[in-house]
């Protein structure tokens, strides 16, 4: 079993082949940063900016119990729904942004919205109070203002995840890494089953590659390693990214056809 890398751009499902010569390590890089933004917006708020799966449980399961923060983890679904909106849109308006000028700065965009999110919310919810101290009572202006960090954390955590659908012809979860995590066993059950088929090894280390990826950042971000605040943590991810989209490009010439098709 093999995997056609893309070799072109498309307005909604962009590889980042077309713009860097490592585009696997590229989209761990993005997946590491938004592990680091979840383990900062849960640590702190109680609510994930990048797992909206998670999201989707807490405001579920803790409505009776915290519904401030239950409606909270509902405010984040719909502040991610509407950048994955709007850089669809974005690239339909303006196909350029699915070519690899056009990625790279929607990286570098992506890392600025995240920081200056970052620095809405230390404003509103600093990082001295965390979980419910934070958010503060429903519908209080504490939690609206709560609510508007979340809302803006999410979006741009959504715009960095969507700049890249997939690297190098491999998914990348960077908003969720649990299908990763589930190709990872499969393929690795597999390869133990199957000893004639090469290929399966490859795509369960890759596919392993994107959970312990975010699982680091998550962890970096949790453990509050070093002296750094929320905002620093979360200043750090901003300019990992920026240098990677300036840095890690392709050489001259050697990119795929960068015309975008829908």
């Amino acid at each position: 079993m093999t995997r056609t890398p893309l070799t072109g751009s498309s307005l909604v499902d962009v590889d980042a082949s077309i713009v860097f010569r490592r585009p696997f390590f590229v989209v761990l890089v993005i997946t590491f940063v938004a592990g680091a933004l979840d383990g900062v917006g849960y640590r702190h708020l109680g609510v994930f900016t990048a797992n909206q799966a998670g999201n989707l449980v807490i405001g579920t399961t803790m409505m009776i119990d915290a519904p401030a923060i239950a409606v909270l983890a509902i405010v984040s679904v719909l502040g991610c729904g509407l950048g994955v909106a709007c850089i669809v849109l974005a690239r339909f308006l303006r196909p350029w942004l699915a070519g690899p000028n056009g990625s790279r700065a929607l990286m570098i965009a992506a890392a600025v919205l995240v920081f200056a999110a970052s620095g809405v919310g230390e404003q509103i919810a600093p990082g001295s109070k965390t979980g419910p101290a934070a958010v503060g009572e429903l519908w209080s202006s504490a939690w609206w203002a709560t609510a508007l960090a979340v809302g803006m954390a999410a979006f741009s955590v959504a715009i960095l995840g969507m700049v890249f659908i997939s690297g190098g012809g491999m998914r990348a979860p960077v908003l969720a890494s649990t299908n990763a995590y589930l190709d990872a066993v499969r393929y690795g059950v597999a390869s133990r089953l199957d000893r004639t088929e090469t290929t399966w090894p490859k795509l369960a280390r890759r596919a392993a590659a994107f959970p312990l990826a975010w699982t680091l950042g998550a962890s970096t971000a949790v453990a509050g390693v070093g002296p750094l605040s929320r905002l620093g943590l979360t200043g750090g991810s901003a300019v990992i990214v920026i240098v990677v989209a300036l840095f890690a490009r392709r050489v001259t010439g050697s990119q795929p056809n960068p015309d975008p098709t829908v």
